[in-house]
């Protein structure tokens, strides 16, 4: 079938998507598709409902995280996240090359980080902390106002869209070790 994540569940193919809406699509094909319809269904039909059931689970669990969604636009423009290396390689994709001021940056964040938990400077844990929140949000809203101008066909801002969805991941992880998680 080969059919985008969007086209599965009827959708535009954008970021900004009403949420409820999206969930609603969804809950219908749900029901429509539903393996356990097809149970006296001849063999054949039993297996095309598993297929096009696990394709909605597959592209609902993508395209209800924002994060997720904006990555897997990314993919269908050409930019796979899936892979952050140093070097290019060849192919249709392009593979993202990350920032080595960003690496830097996390790399530093993560020193003080460590410093400020053997010193139990709670305090600073709670700047450094605060400080990364801001930066999330910085990220956050390159990627909106990225996608804002990608919906009205301006496709200039997927690099900085891929750039800040990378910093988010940096970011999360910092998140994940002040919380203990790493």
């Amino acid at each position: 079938m080969d059919r985008d994540h969007f086209e599965v569940l009827g959708l535009a193919r954008a970021y900004h998507v009403d949420a409820a809406d999206m969930e609603a699509r969804y809950l219908a094909l749900q029901k429509e598709t539903h393996p356990d319809r097809f149970a006296k269904a001849l063999p054949r039909e039993r297996m095309d409902a598993v297929v096009r059931n696990t394709e909605l689970n597959d592209a609902y669990k993508v395209l209800k995280h924002d994060i997720k969604r904006a990555e897997y636009l990314l993919k269908l423009e050409g930019i796979d996240l899936g892979e952050e290396k140093p070097q290019p390689t060849t192919g249709a994709t392009k593979q993202l090359v990350v920032d080595a001021k960003l690496l830097m940056e996390v790399m530093e964040l993560r020193e003080a980080l460590a410093e400020a938990r053997s010193d139990k400077d709670e305090p600073k844990v709670e700047a450094l902390t605060e400080d990364v929140q801001v930066r999330r949000a910085r990220a956050l809203q390159i990627v909106d106002e990225g996608f804002t101008a990608y919906e009205k066909g301006d496709k200039s801002k997927l690099d900085a869209i891929a750039r800040a969805l990378v910093s988010l991941r940096y970011y999360a992880r910092f998140m994940e070790e002040v919380e203990g998680k790493e």
